[in-house]
């Protein structure tokens, strides 16, 4: 049901309303009934089944009066009122129209009452009576018009028993119908090319029928649907009597012309209205339907486009491709496909050569089916696949075709409906296939079958897939799956013979000459017969001559056409004799002949013969004309060059035909003799070079027409706009879908992306926006997104290629980069908006809107990117950003603006980001002087301005500017803040920090002490809690720069004064406990003791007042005292509250099941207290009550050792202090397992780069040195050396420091390998390393030295090895090198170079251990 038709003649006019109809089994009387059974032997139905779908109509276009419905049910009038029509008056007025005009024109030639008393019954039975009196063979074309004229009376009468309690003068107008209908019968079968044209449109309107009668009950679910409702109704009744009156006015005569010329624009308002019921019914169901879908909710509209093909051409080929059949021919098969409908089988294999009129017979299926077979109705829906629709052969499409007829048959299947908006919505994403979207769809076509009604799939010529006989076997099996699993389904499939057999099993029929020997036999007859040479012949002897071809071309109907054709050219009775004795002998033969005819190269025949081959589909007239106009020579299009039509019937004769003005090569046997022989002949058809020539002309049509500038644009143009330049210039549309198919196929492709354009496609290829713009538009609606890029990318490398930098550039990378966000690639489509920003900046101007808005979306894109360090995206950040800013202050002259203040802080953030701190203070300046003009320096947005200026001063490093930004946000905090202002804190302390690293410490001082000043006034005013900490932190700060300042007594006796302010104010809070505890620990800093004892004691009461004794600040409290007591010998009367503690904690570890931070916090405070009290064993068991519970592997040391989930770090913290406690406590094995276990778990949990691993093995090769077993230490040493080799190279800093660990080990420990120590080996390692160079020395040495004496000055800098030792291995290294080197070794050399080695090492043997002792042995 769609709301156009495509149509370019006649022919195209009686396959019109191509859309399946369904049986309706109700609705007719019991008479009716018993006329339509009485029919059957005739092969006559009440309600005959549907036929194959019609395409949609074109993307983003709709006839002017058409009526779009909402989602909501609604149907809103774009230019038919509703108004103009009540509902009463819909029928009545054309009813009473058209009794006017029968009575003013007709009654002179006939009794119009009879027309009014015409009943169905009558009208069946004139048929019936007409059968008996002419006998019209089974097949004929009589036959099909009374067939179709019965069909069409009985879908008349369903339809008016639907409506008739809706409108008045229903019954009238029906009656109307059937006796207009009997007046056209009687024309008599002499005028059957009349009939057949017009009651086959009829017929396919009336296949309408059924599918609206399936929802009679919503026909009154609104005003507007019943209107609709009418308005088909009357279309159908003008339609009838307009042809009624003007056949019998001109005295029974008139042409398909005139019909077509009569009928057209009713016709598609039949099609609209119904349309929009079609749509009216698809928006009640969706609105009442309780079915969900999974994905986005799509329109109905969408659906149906996204499943049809959207080139128009090719709907028109689909929609009306039904092959020309000859009287009598094809009724052989009805036996067998009755048989196969009552059979058990579920697939039919119709198998036949090339050319023996499976295309035809698959036609005749599909009209056959549509009335009931053997007394049994079915659904039909069917796909032919065409050599020269490369398009459509794909089995993606095949299987859209499929599900598109499914649609239209079922208006209202909701499922069906949320199951392709499922598969719609996954076309466009970024993972989306072709091949992936084509299982999906099978899924929902099996799904779709998967009801009552008894159904045919028929489908023609699988042997022409795309994908050769793989693709064949594909779609065979899944039409075996779905007809296997779903037995109402049954399929037929026609095609060639494949190389291989068939392994599912199935229905066979093979056609061989035999099989068709008759339909040859009317084949060839019928078409010598209107041929008066042969006509005038005797009947035998016309026989004998049929018989003889019919031997001859051995079942090939196209070898008896063109043998036919060349019989008809005679231009004698002799002469035709003559050309039947010399008929050719093979079809390849009659080919050539027909071929030879052609003129020379470069000609008019041959080139669209070439176009022909090599078009993606068939080309129309108008196109092929466009083409031929377009002289790619000269860039000039020469107008109305000759008439098309008649120059090409003329110049390619028999070798194409033309239906609906499409010329198409006449069969795939021509075709594939063109491919194969014709570029071997004289004519030289090279494929590539009819690419070539093919898209040079394209491309330079498009040139020629599309001349004026258009912008570059981010918004794709909608397909009604572009449809209108489609519909104005003729090859426009092929030109755009298809010009990068014919250059892909073209000599100038190559894979490689190094393409070769000709100099003349280079000069003709178009640099016009409107062209990427179209390609835009097309592309991306008719190919999943994925291949669209494709697409689109392959047109960006030509035009780079033709064109370098330019409009149309700039329009290709706007577009792929679109798509590609589309698809949410966003990476790609960065990539491409940043080049498209470059272009932009050149071709457009930096200051355009087009630039601003691609770097506006690349900086879209990338934003989920994080960036931490200068890189290529940051650095594509910076310059988006700075070009936006640019062009805000560009277009507002300067002034400050809301946009230009949102994008700085974009750039301030993109600075912090990637830690270039200074860069980010510049900008938070600005951007606080611009908020300062625009919104004033008090308002709110200035000061939150001013907290990020804030922020980035405190985490930065000195930079260009920076004291001057540390001293602008001071001087902004003081004019704007208040004293107690955390900001203005800040700022304070920033400055005063600034002074006093410049060593102006005057001027530091002034400002801490007047700030101090300023706050402990505020604090008089304000006495609160928060301020008086805020006092008390300045006084710390000041306090701690005289103690760095060596001015300790005044820092006492500040501190003193600050407690006696304080020591009598009640503690009410923990905070304010804290902020005391600070006074405290300064004062014990400073050696004032008595008075720190005395501030901790205050505090400890309100810890013991609150019972917050085991509060973490309670127990570090508890622990100071006891610290300072012992220090001070004073009682510590706290030390029991901190056994209670002890035990409290204990028993809160064992009972819960959850550690907290807090716990772990005094856990390792009384770990740490007890341990320097060496209570080790208190220690051990707190630290094992912890582990217990965050680590329990540890303690059963089951499983390979693991890391735990939360708070690895304390743990392993943790568990080295309790292993050092059980080696004062002499567990030297508990030590050993605990210390391992460490290791192993860091050595697995974490990345062998992670310093934890090398403290954890630290520690373990130190706890084997202290219990004297050195192998063990250097295995472990050795282990994760070899894994620090493997992983992080020589070079790396932690594979020295394991150098120089084992190094010292086995120089302190003289562990030897025969005469010498093994520390030499590792020495000399770790110098060789050093001299490749490193990227970081341990601890400290940061650059690689130049040359031997660097490295040596290097290593003694380390402080890890004696000097005397690194001179020694220097040598060592020099003296390898020069023999390595060819070069004389002076060996005086040597003994002095040993001496001072030795006299350097002595000086350090006793410091350095025996190690040293033996390489000073070794020295000498």
């Amino acid at each position: 049901m769609f709301a156009s038709r495509d149509r370019g003649s006649v022919k195209s006019l009686k396959n019109a309303g191509d859309r399946p109809a369904t049986p309706q089994s109700n609705g007719v009387s019991t008479l009716v009934k018993q006329n339509t059974d009485a029919a059957h032997a005739n092969g006559v139905a009440s309600s005959p089944p549907k036929q194959t779908a019609a395409t949609p109509q074109p993307l983003g276009s709709r006839p002017a009066s058409t009526r779009v419905a909402s989602t909501n049910g609604a149907i809103i009038t774009t230019s038919t009122s509703l108004s103009e029509t009540s509902e009463v008056s819909i029928l009545v007025k054309s009813t009473d129209e058209v009794s006017s005009k029968y009575q003013s024109q007709l009654s002179s030639v006939l009794n119009v009452q009879d027309l009014y008393s015409e009943t169905l019954e009558s009208f069946l039975d004139f048929i019936a009576t007409d059968r008996l009196r002419r006998v019209p063979h089974q097949g004929s074309r009589w036959d099909k018009i009374l067939r179709m004229a019965e069909h069409f009376a009985i879908r008349i009468s369903h339809y008016e028993e639907a409506v008739r309690g809706m409108f008045s003068k229903s019954e009238e107008a029906a009656h109307i119908i059937w006796g207009s209908c009997r007046v056209l019968l009687q024309m008599g079968p002499h005028r059957s090319d009349l009939l057949e044209a017009t009651f086959g449109v009829l017929f396919k309107m009336s296949l309408e029928i059924p599918i609206l009668l399936r929802n009679r009950k919503l026909f009154a679910a609104n005003k507007e649907m019943k209107q609709e409702l009418g308005f088909v109704y009357v279309d159908m009744l003008l339609i009838v009597a307009d042809v009624t009156i003007h056949y019998n006015k001109t005295d029974r005569g008139g042409s398909e012309n005139d019909f077509h010329d009569l009928c057209g624009q009713r016709i598609d308002s039949f099609y609209r209205h119904q349309e929009q019921i079609y749509i009216a019914l698809w928006s009640y169901h969706l609105e009442h339907s309780t079915e969900r879908g999974t994905g986005i909710i799509c329109d109905i509209r969408t659906i149906r486009e996204w499943l049809a093909p959207k080139d128009p051409v090719l709907r028109r080929i689909l929609a009306n491709d039904e092959a020309s059949r000859t009287e009598y021919t094809c009724e052989w098969f009805e036996k067998h496909l009755i048989n196969f409908s009552k059979s058990q089988n579920d697939l039919f294999r119709v198998i036949g050569g090339s050319g023996c009129g499976k295309s035809v017979l698959a036609t005749w299926i599909v009209e056959r089916l549509q009335r009931p077979l053997g007394h049994k109705s079915f659904d039909v829906i069917s796909v032919k696949i065409a050599a020269d629709l490369k398009t459509e052969a794909r089995s993606f499409n095949i299987v859209k075709r499929l599900l598109a007829q499914i649609l239209e048959q079922n208006p209202g299947n909701v499922i069906l409906y949320n199951k392709l908006c499922d598969v719609f919505e996954k076309s466009g994403r970024n993972d989306a296939t072709t091949s992936g979207l084509e299982e999906d769809l099978w899924k929902v076509l099996d799904s779709a079958l998967s009801t009552d009604r008894d159904m045919f799939i028929v489908i023609d010529g699988l042997n022409h897939m795309a994908g050769g006989e793989t693709a064949f076997k594909r779609i065979y099996d899944k039409l075996h799956e779905i007809c296997t699993k779903r037995k109402s389904v049954k399929c037929i499939v026609l095609t060639q013979p494949p190389s291989k057999p068939f392994s599912q099993p199935a229905k066979y029929l093979s056609i061989e000459p035999k099989t068709i020997h008759e339909d040859m036999y009317q084949f060839i007859y019928q078409g010598l017969n209107s041929y008066h040479h042969f006509h005038d012949r005797k009947e035998d002897e016309k026989q004998s001559t049929v018989h003889r071809l019919v031997d001859h071309v051995k079942g090939n109907f196209i070898f008896a056409g063109l043998i036919i054709e060349s019989l008809r050219k005679a231009k004698s009775h002799s002469g035709f004799t003559e050309a039947l004795k010399a008929h050719p002998k093979t079809l390849h033969e009659a080919i050539e002949r027909h071929v030879s005819r052609l003129e020379v190269p470069k000609t008019y025949s041959s080139l669209i013969l070439s176009w022909l081959l090599a078009a993606e589909r068939p080309l129309t007239l108008s196109e092929l004309q466009c083409l031929l106009e377009t002289k790619i020579g000269t860039e000039k299009h020469a107008e109305n060059i000759h008439n098309i039509d008649d120059d090409i019937h003329a110049k390619c004769g028999s070798l194409v035909v033309i239906n609906d003005d499409i010329v198409r090569i006449r069969h795939v046997s021509i075709r594939h003799y063109l491919l194969d022989h014709l570029h071997h002949g004289s004519s030289r058809l090279h494929l590539q070079d009819c690419q070539q020539d093919l898209v040079t002309r394209c491309l330079a049509y498009i040139k020629y027409h599309f001349t004026g500038r258009i912008e570059p644009t981010l918004e794709r143009p909608e397909p009604r706009v572009v449809e209108k330049h489609f519909h104005k210039h003729h090859l426009l549309e092929y030109a755009v879908r298809y010009w990068t198919s014919h250059f892909r196929a073209s000599n100038m492709f190559d894979a490689h992306g190094a393409h070769k354009p000709s100099a003349e496609f280079t000069k003709l290829f178009p640099d016009s926006v409107a062209f990427v713009l179209m390609e835009w538009t097309c592309w991306d609606l008719q190919y999943t997104l994925t291949e669209a890029v494709e697409m689109h990318l392959l047109a960006l490398k030509v035009r780079k290629t033709v064109m370098k930098e330019h409009e149309s550039v700039l329009q290709s990378l706007m577009t792929i980069a679109i798509t590609y966000e589309k698809l949410s690639i966003f990476v790609e489509a960065s990539k491409y908006y940043y080049q498209a920003s470059k272009v932009a900046q050149t071709v457009v101007g930096r200051y355009s809107q087009v630039t601003t808005m691609l770097a506006s979306a690349y900086l879209k894109c990338t934003a989920s990117i994080t960036v931490t360090e200068r890189n290529e995206v940051s650095n594509c950040k910076e310059e988006m950003i700075i070009l936006i800013i640019s062009a805000e202050e560009h277009h507002y002259n300067g002034s400050v603006t809301k946009e230009t203040i949102s994008w700085k802080k974009m750039l301030a953030k993109l600075y912090k980001d990637i830690k270039e701190i200074a860069l980010a203070v510049a900008i938070q300046h600005e951007i606080y002087r611009a908020c300062a003009e625009l919104y004033g320096e008090s308002s709110s947005e200035t000061m939150d301005v001013y907290g990020g200026f804030n922020i980035a001063l405190s985490q930065g490093s000195k930079g260009q500017n920076w004291e001057e930004h540390i001293f602008a946000a001071f001087i902004i905090a003081e004019k704007t803040m208040e004293v107690i202002d955390r900001r203005r804190i800040d700022a304070t302390l920033r400055l005063f920090e600034m002074y006093e690293i410049q060593k102006n410490l005057a001027q530091a001082e002034e400002i801490i002490v007047t700030f101090l000043q300023k706050i402990t006034y505020f604090c008089l005013l304000h006495p609160t809690t928060e301020h008086h900490q805020r006092k008390i932190e300045i006084i710390m700060v000041y306090v701690r720069f005289l103690t760095r300042h060596s001015r300790k007594e005044e820092a006492k006796h500040i501190l003193r004064g600050v407690w006696s302010e304080y020591e009598h104010q009640e503690i009410t809070t923990v905070e304010w406990a804290v902020t005391l505890k600070i006074i405290a620990e300064e004062l014990k800093k400073l050696s004032l003791l008595t008075v720190a004892l005395s501030v901790f004691h205050s505090i400890w009461g309100y810890f013991k007042k609150t019972d917050k004794k085991s509060h973490v600040e309670g127990i570090s409290v508890a622990i100071y005292i006891a610290e300072i007591s012992q220090e001070i010998q004073v009682t510590f009367t706290e030390e029991v509250v901190l056994e209670e503690v002890y035990e409290l904690t204990i028993t809160q570890i064992t009972t819960t099941t959850k550690i907290e931070t807090s716990t772990i916090t005094t856990c390792e405070m009384l770990s740490t207290y007890f341990a320097n009290k060496e209570r080790w064993s208190d220690a051990v068991r707190i630290c094992d009550a912890v582990l217990k519970k965050l680590w329990g592997s540890l303690a059963t040391g089951q499983g390979t050792p693991s890391l735990p989930k939360d708070f690895y770090a304390e743990a392993i913290k943790l568990a080295t202090r309790q292993a050092y406690c059980h080696y004062e406590l002499r567990h030297i094995e508990k030590a050993e397992h605990v210390y391992m276990y460490v290791y192993q778990a860091s050595k697995n949990g974490l990345r062998i780069g992670d310093e934890t691993v090398f403290q954890a093995a630290k520690e373990l090769i130190e706890f084997y040195e202290s219990i004297s077993m050195l192998e063990k230490a250097l295995k472990i040493g050795k282990e994760l050396q070899g894994s620090y080799l493997a992983t992080l190279g020589v070079s790396h800093s932690l594979t020295l420091e394991i150098l120089y660990l084992l190094g010292n080990l086995c120089a302190k420990h003289n562990i030897r390998e025969g005469e010498f120590c093994r520390a030499e080996w590792y020495y000399l390692e770790i110098y060789t390393n050093l001299d490749k160079g490193i990227r970081r020395l341990p601890q400290g040495c940061h650059r690689r030295g130049n040359g031997v004496d660097s490295l040596v000055q290097e290593g003694i800098s380390l402080g890890r090895l004696p000097k005397g030792v690194w001179l020694y291995l220097a040598y060592r290294h020099q003296a390898w090198q020069r023999v390595c080197h060819g070069s004389r070794f002076r060996g005086q050399c040597l003994p002095q170079l040993y001496f001072r080695a030795g006299e350097e090492n002595q000086r350090t043997v006793s410091s350095a251990g025996p190690g040293i002792s033996g390489i000073s042995r070794c020295l000498h």
